[in-house]
This record gives C-alpha cells, sequence and structure tokens, in this order.
C-alpha cells in the first residue's frame, strides 16, 4: 500500500508542476529575468518527495518460494 501511494503522489507531483495555472497562482521568490519559484512548483515538489520517501522507506516484499 506505501507503494501506491508513493507512486501516485509522484504522479500527483509531476502533474502539479507541469501544469502552468495563469490566475491563481502566486510567486512566492522571485528570480532574476522575469522568472520565479511559483507556489504550485513548491507544492509539485513536496508531493514528489513525499512519494519518494514513502518508496524508500516502504517495507520490501520476501520472495521466498
Amino acid at each position: 500500500m506505501a507503494r501506491l501511494l508513493g507512486v501516485g503522489a509522484i504522479l500527483c507531483g509531476a502533474l502539479l508542476l507541469a501544469f502552468d495555472p495563469a490566475r491563481w497562482d502566486t510567486v512566492v521568490l522571485d528570480l532574476p529575468r522575469g522568472h520565479g519559484v511559483h507556489s504550485h512548483d513548491i507544492l509539485g515538489m513536496a508531493f514528489v518527495a513525499l512519494g519518494i520517501a514513502a518508496l524508500w522507506y516502504a517495507p520490501r516484499r520476501s520472495h521466498s518460494g
């Protein structure tokens, strides 16, 4: 179950990073040349990090046969 949660979080984070909302998104950190870090970027990175952590710490299945 933890692995499924991890994969889902990574997919949601990747979709959030690809999504570019123009109306409600706020710039959290201004960067040079008109670029910046937006709130959806931070949220997407947090989901990806949560998914990686879930996969990293998920219990491993033992295949004994």
